[in-house]
């Protein structure tokens, strides 16, 4: 089974092509400089040469189309119909409430859209690549994964910040996590080299530079997290005198309000 994984940024599209039985990467590539001057693809062909692909990109749905073009090509690509594609896996940086990868319906997707502005730099890139895989293959699953989910069985003392409530019901001011799909896969292969098991296992991350990722996962469940709303939050910002982040966050939506512009 082949599933194409896609991470749309504002300007790029990252993609990887995984033969699943066999957890092969089939093809990869990225584009660069979407909507702008000067746009191309990377690649590699059959034989590990780098290839760069040069055409116009005014927006996501030729980056898209150019993609899978690529991944049918003779030369350097490794499927001969897009009906060999099972489905489409979208990374989604913030998927609010949602604890798990979902099939995308169009309830779901109304669901999401409300929980755009918690990553305004990555949301609406994310959605412009799924709209544009609907409209080049229209009927391939597609499937989100959220950087969020893994981080949803934290307690409320530990995502609830202490700023008025309204702020929490109004405009999903907390903590949600972030980079769970890394965290999910560092918690499994820790557990693999120690042998032990997940569900037996509390593990502590404390990734690098000073950004306070860190969080404890007891068995089967996240119970701290420091990352909040603002994604360069770092550990010595941690202390109960400093004012949360967060208030940055309910001032733009509060700015939004007086001005929808």
């Amino acid at each position: 089974m082949k599933i194409l994984v896609i991470n749309c940024g504002s300007s790029s599209i990252k993609y990887k092509l995984y033969e699943m039985d066999t957890r092969e990467v089939l093809a990869a590539g990225g584009i660069e400089r979407v909507g702008q001057q000067g746009a191309f693809l990377k690649t590699t062909d059959h034989n590990g040469e780098k290839i760069q692909l040069d055409f116009e990109c005014p927006s996501h749905t030729e980056g898209i189309k150019m993609m899978f073009d690529t991944l049918m090509h003779p030369q350097y690509g490794a499927i001969k119909s897009l009906d060999e594609i099972a489905a489409a896996g979208h990374r989604i940086v913030a998927g609010g409430r949602f604890a798990e990868s979902r099939l995308v319906t169009d309830e779901m997707l109304e669901e999401w859209k409300t929980y755009m502005d918690l990553a305004p730099l990555h949301n609406p890139p994310a959605l412009k690549g799924y709209n544009a895989v609907k409209a080049v293959v229209e009927h391939m699953p597609n499937v989100f994964v959220f950087d969020t989910s893994f981080h949803q069985t934290m307690p409320a003392h530990a995502y609830m910040y202490a700023v008025p409530y309204h702020y929490y019901e109004e405009m999903n001011i907390r903590r949600w996590g972030a980079h769970g799909t890394s965290h999910r896969f560092v918690t499994q292969r820790v557990c693999e080299v120690l042998g032990t098991q997940p569900e037996k296992s509390e593990n502590h991350h404390l990734p690098h530079r000073q950004r306070s990722f860190h969080f404890g996962s007891r068995p089967r469940q996240v119970h701290r997290h420091l990352h909040g709303t603002h994604p360069s939050r770092r550990t010595y910002d941690g202390h109960t005198h400093r004012r949360p982040r967060c208030f940055c966050g309910a001032r733009y939506h509060e700015e939004r309000r007086q001005d929808p512009r």
